[in-house]
């Protein structure tokens, strides 16, 4: 089902002929499918939202954003020769293999560690706090803010020396629903939980606590069911240790 379809889907079983018309357009239904998406994506730990990203850097780069990202699980890089490397969460008494520190322990070490630039080893991330990089001050940011564009960023040390390929494994945040033809996972596989996320926000917006215990309900249902078929998939062929009698 695209989104054309789900539009239409929506306005038959909804009769809110306010936010869709009859011919499918877009009269307020495309902001409440956003947030039920995300919704949707806050509460399900399946397979097809974790995926990989490729994303660019250039020389002087000391961090990059990652498109949709939900959680970063790890990191690579590529250099110019086709060669993968792995960066590791960055900590300063045992080189990233244990424990992920924080922002603040990545920039500690850009000011007092070695900073010549060379290919990225390792790295932090950090969600967004939705401020411009100009108002860290003059010099202070250095490159490790956040930006404005919500997205999360990944940080890495040292700088960039040359252009590179960051290889992300993580989850991901369900594709936007802008044109007709667009899809997401909840769109084309379960566009009924989609529908009954929408109703949900429709109560969350005009303050009905009641309408919105009993959608949540309905929906925890679904996602719990979809969650136990996630498991069972990543438990096929999974080798189990027996005792031996």
């Amino acid at each position: 089902m695209d989104f054309l379809e789900f539009k239409l889907y929506f306005r038959k079983h909804s009769g809110r002929f306010d936010l869709v018309d009859s011919l499918g357009a877009d009269t307020g239904i495309g902001a409440i499918v956003s947030s039920s998406q995300k919704y949707l994506d806050s509460l399900a730990d399946i397979t097809s939202l974790h995926g990989v990203v490729f994303v660019d850097i250039t020389s002087g780069d000391t961090s990059v954003e990652i498109p949709q990202a939900k959680r970063v699980v790890s990191a690579k890089v590529k250099d110019s020769a086709g060669k993968t490397h792995n960066m590791v969460f960055y900590s300063p008494t045992d080189h990233g293999l244990i424990q992920r520190l924080g922002i603040s322990a990545l920039i500690n070490n850009r000011y007092t560690g070695d900073a010549t630039a060379s290919r990225p080893r390792f790295y932090s991330v950090k969600s967004p706090r939705l401020v411009s990089d100009s108002s860290a001050g003059t010099g202070a940011s250095n490159g490790y803010t956040t930006g404005n564009t919500g997205a999360i960023k990944l940080y890495f040390l040292p700088e960039s020396d040359a252009d590179y390929e960051i290889i992300v494994d993580g989850s991901f945040y369900s594709a936007a629903l802008v044109l007709d033809t667009d899809s997401s996972y909840w769109c084309e596989v379960h566009p009924e939980l989609l529908f009954s996320a929408a109703m949900r926000q429709l109560e969350v917006i005009h303050r009905n606590s009641s309408g919105v215990r009993d959608w949540e309900s309905a929906i925890m249902t679904s996602i719990v069911a979809i969650d136990m078929d996630g498991v069972e998939q990543n438990s096929t062929n999974t080798t189990e240790m027996e005792s031996i009698p």
